[in-house]
């Protein structure tokens, strides 16, 4: 009776285990090879779209690193190149702008359904906003 009843407890346990990370927000389902999506609401009075394609994942010392080409529709430019990482449900990207004469950086949380955080120009700090994605 007592075997019967452990492994029960044992099964329980290990089902709440494995649903727990994908409530938890963890970048892995937002930034993996091949995934496209989004909406960008970028800064306090800004509104863009576009669109981040992640292209290549790879381990590295920060957690899983990322390549991505981001666009945005507001403007007829190339996509820009961005380089990232992300760990649990954190996450940080560098996007070269146009031909590379500003760096910005976008980090923040990884949610269910969005991706939220903040941005800033790398050698103008006081550049910054928030952002989110949705798709």
């Amino acid at each position: 009776m007592k075997f019967k009843s452990i492994v029960v407890t044992a099964l329980g346990l290990a089902t709440v285990g494995f649903s727990l990370p994908a409530n938890a927000g963890d970048c892995r389902q937002h930034f993996q090879s091949g995934s496209t999506y989004g909406t960008w609401h970028q800064g306090a009075d800004l509104a863009f779209s576009g669109k981040i394609k992640v292209q290549k994942t790879y381990q590295c010392p920060q957690g899983t690193c990322f390549s991505a080409e981001m666009t945005f529709d507001n403007y007829n430019n190339a996509p820009d190149i961005a380089t990232g990482f992300w760990s649990g449900s954190t996450f940080k990207l560098r996007r070269l702008v146009g031909a590379g004469n500003n760096t910005q950086v976008w980090s923040g949380q990884c949610k269910p359904n969005s991706v939220k955080g903040n941005w800033y120009i790398e050698n103008e700090k006081s550049n910054n906003g928030p952002f989110s994605i949705t798709y």
